[in-house]
Order: structure tokens, then C-alpha cells, then sequence
């Protein structure tokens, strides 16, 4: 039997830093699966929750911290991937799933920007980001 989550506990789970919970939980759930939750919902779910806490996480896991720069970078992010994900709202079903898997490549290169500019060597680092990349790609499919 599947079970039901809801928004809240979605978010929940995602600011516990919870993923892989979440992720279960999105995957067996028969809200999701049968289409009642609205395709917005998704969009902010992903553009306000998942994505800055992932991109943190990918930050977080690359170098133990993050910088006071990589915290400004973040809000620039999130402005730009508040807005792709505005624009995919536009778009077809079939689309979407296209646009968030651009999103996430964005946040990627938006991160690996930042450790190199504080200083790091992300040809070593790129095992963890490929990592963290497997991980986006996976929520990206279920939101797809």
C-alpha cells in the first residue's frame, strides 16, 4: 500500500535534511503518482525547498562549510532558479522534466563556480558533485 504525504511533510523532510526520506516518500506516494498534486505546488516545492537545500548540501558535502561568499551566491541562485522554474510552468508536461534537469545543472555549475573561487581544487571534489548530481537528477524525475 502507498502512502500519502502531504506538502508540509515533504518540507518537512527536506529542511530535516532528510533526503533520502523524502525522496522515498515522493516516489511511493499515491498522491503524487496520480496526479493531485497541482504542478505548481511541485515548482515551489522544488524551487524554494529542495533545490537551496540541496545546492548547500553539494557545497556542505564538497567542503564541510560554506562561505559567507558561497551564502550570497546562494541567494543569487535562487533568484535565477526561481525564475527558470517560473518559465517551466509554462511549459508542457513533457517539457518540465527538461527544464528542471537544466535547473539542476545550473545549481551544479553555480557551485563548482564558487568552490573554485574560494579556493578549492574541484577536479578533486568532482567525485562528491557527480555524486550530488545522481541525487538531483533522481528528484528531478520524480517531479518530471
Amino acid at each position: 500500500m502507498k502512502t500519502k504525504i502531504g506538502l508540509n511533510s515533504f518540507k518537512s523532510l527536506l529542511l530535516a535534511g532528510d533526503m533520502q526520506a523524502a525522496i522515498t516518500a515522493l516516489e511511493d506516494s499515491d498522491r503524487l503518482c496520480s496526479g493531485k498534486y497541482k504542478r505548481s505546488d511541485c515548482i515551489e516545492i522544488v524551487s524554494s525547498y529542495g533545490l537551496i537545500l540541496l545546492l548547500q548540501l553539494v557545497l556542505q558535502i564538497a567542503t564541510e562549510k560554506v562561505s559567507c561568499a558561497g551564502e550570497v551566491n546562494l541567494r543569487i541562485a535562487t533568484l535565477a532558479i526561481q525564475r527558470k522554474m517560473v518559465e517551466a510552468e509554462l511549459l508542457d508536461r513533457k517539457k518540465l522534466k527538461a527544464a528542471l534537469a537544466s535547473v539542476y545543472t545550473e545549481a551544479l555549475a553555480l557551485a563548482k563556480r564558487e568552490l573554485e573561487q574560494d579556493g578549492y581544487d574541484t577536479a578533486q571534489l568532482i567525485p562528491n558533485l557527480d555524486r550530488e548530481a545522481i541525487l538531483l537528477q533522481a528528484i528531478a524525475l520524480v517531479f518530471a
